[in-house]
């Protein structure tokens, strides 16, 4: 999801409260986080302060980057759904075209943020590398999603 590097690893919330389920939730995530983030301190050789700053920079972009996430969700049911609808007008559907286009302004505008604040901590080896890695971690994170969820698209796995 999202430009180059889909979502990032969610950066660790320290957050609390909710339903014992959703803390549970929340918990594993951390801990899955917790593990990425010691991958990438190992892999990069990152010292204690690198590593507090880069999980500042991923901090700083969750909230944005989960609103980008939420809204492209969203925008993605209607226009499937609009899609198929012979009710729906071609002025709306060239609405929701527009707004998928100011979508993908938005999720590239803070994909350069991002990496102007992560060329203040990393150097652009590291950041090749952290790219790589944020990548492969999304894959892994929507497969396990998918699996979870019955396979592709709704289906079972084959």
């Amino acid at each position: 999801r999202g430009l180059g590097g889909g979502g990032a690893p969610p950066a660790p919330t320290g957050r609390g409260g909710g339903a014992p389920g959703a803390r549970a939730g929340r918990a594993l995530q951390a801990r899955v986080v917790d593990r990425f983030m010691d991958r990438v301190t190992e892999r990069l050789r990152l010292d204690a302060s690198q590593r507090r700053r880069l999980e500042d920079v991923l901090r700083q972009n969750e909230g944005r980057r989960r609103a980008l996430a939420r809204e492209a969700g969203a925008l993605r049911q209607q226009l499937t759904q609009a899609a198929d609808d012979p009710g729906v007008s071609d002025a709306e559907l060239q609405r929701m075209l527009d707004q998928m286009a100011d979508l993908r302004r938005r999720e590239l505008d803070l994909w350069r943020d991002e990496q102007h604040a992560l060329a203040t901590v990393l150097n652009p080896r590291q950041r090749a590398r952290f790219m790589v890695m944020r990548l492969q971690f999304t894959e892994m994170v929507q497969r396990a999603r998918r699996e979870r969820r019955g396979g592709a698209f709704g289906e079972p796995p084959s």
